[in-house]
């Protein structure tokens, strides 16, 4: 038996054993939202243009990089710093639930193009999310008026949320 033999045999050996691995399934999971249009989830990711660079598509460079990124630990969730952009080196990082929670965009009923501002009969109505609790931040004559006080907010307060015009 020679050395390419014995690589191959231990790789073969991993391939099998990865579904042992703690970020397995979270990386059959991103495959799934990305390329399967049967994913409950596909509508939020591969439908909109979001891929795996085609390095992560192979498990083992995929965990092989997640476990260098700061703060590696299997109870944070990865995350994607461009919302819009895809799951590839320098655009992946650890976080905390709650800071995944506030890096997502629009709802898909958002009508303004700004995250918490939305129009009521007469006026925009700027709002924000903190702990599962919906605060009410005022009315205004204008949408930058709305997205403005938003901002303002959000920094006076030092929240985690992001900002959008400041």
């Amino acid at each position: 038996m020679g050395l390419l033999d014995t690589y191959s045999n231990k790789k073969k050996a991993n391939y099998n054993n990865r579904s042992n691995n703690v970020f397995y399934a979270r990386w059959k999971a991103m495959m799934y939202r990305c390329y399967n249009k049967n994913h409950r989830r596909y509508k939020n990711y591969g439908a909109k243009g979001i891929k795996v660079s085609d390095e992560f598509k192979d498990f083992w460079v995929y965990e092989e990089y997640i476990r260098t990124l700061d703060n590696c630990d299997s109870s944070l969730q990865l995350d994607r710093r461009d919302n819009n952009g895809d799951y590839e080196r320098g655009n992946l990082r650890w976080v905390l639930c709650i800071d995944n929670i506030l890096n997502r965009g629009k709802s898909r009923r958002n009508k303004s193009g700004f995250v918490g501002v939305a129009k009521n009969v007469y006026k925009w109505v700027s709002k924000i999310r903190v702990n599962k609790v919906d605060i009410f931040i005022g009315s205004f004559n204008t949408k930058i008026q709305a997205v403005v006080a938003r901002d303002t907010y959000i920094i006076n307060n030092q929240l985690n949320h992001k900002t959008q015009v400041l």
